[in-house]
């Protein structure tokens, strides 16, 4: 499974219900800390390449499955 996979698998149920993300962080803190990451790297990367918030967003739910104000939220969750 990629960190990309695992990330979009996560992104939603984590926004849903934090307690999932504090799980994961007790669990393995180092797999908690990449998913934070990837989700981060992704919003900078979609935001230098697209103007549009259209744009973003049809990026955001075509590599995760939701859009980038859900991904925001979750990068917060760390």
């Amino acid at each position: 499974m990629s960190i990309l996979s695992a990330c979009g698998d996560f992104t939603e149920a984590l926004i849903v219900d934090p307690s999932r993300f504090e799980r994961l962080t007790q669990q393995n803190r180092s797999v908690a800390a990449k998913v934070v990451d990837a989700i981060k790297n992704f919003i900078a990367k979609a935001k230098s390449a697209f103007t549009r918030t259209g744009d973003r967003n049809a990026a955001a739910r075509e590599t995760f499955g939701v859009d980038l104000d859900t991904l925001e939220e979750a990068a917060r969750l760390r």
